[in-house]
């Protein structure tokens, strides 16, 4: 049975395991030196997981402002394919009725929610001060 529930932080050890699987890529959300700031930053967003049989495939975290801004969105790389995306995208759109709801993605991820029918809108830049 698939159904979509608000993270809550028993889900933790699910939730860290899914983006250890993801390999280095996603190493600054659960590695040692940053899984302490990504625990921080679940706490303050709107977080939905996607569990088939009560086992956590997927999730989808968003930032509630004057419209919904999707950062990050990940699905098991053995359920891609079914789906489970999809689902998550257009729960997050159900749960803000009347808002505007944005997804944060790279270039490689473009293809996917193109495929979706999304619309590439923008671009993102990184303005963090670096000391010379």
């Amino acid at each position: 049975m698939t159904q979509i529930v608000k993270y809550v932080p028993q889900y933790e050890v699910q939730l860290f395991t899914l983006l250890e699987l993801e390999g280095p890529e996603w190493g600054d959300y659960w590695n040692k030196q940053h899984r302490p700031k990504y625990i921080e930053a679940l706490a303050k967003s709107e977080t939905y997981i996607i569990l088939e049989n009560d086992i956590l495939v997927g999730y989808v975290r968003t930032l509630n402002d004057y419209m919904i801004w999707i950062i990050d969105l990940l699905v098991n790389k053995d359920c891609r394919g079914k789906g489970y995306g999809k689902l998550l995208m257009e729960h997050v759109c159900r749960q803000f009725p009347g808002k505007e709801v944005y997804v944060l993605g790279a270039d490689d991820v473009l293809p996917y929610y193109e495929k979706l029918g999304y619309k590439h809108e923008g671009v993102i830049y990184n303005v963090t001060h670096k000391e010379p």
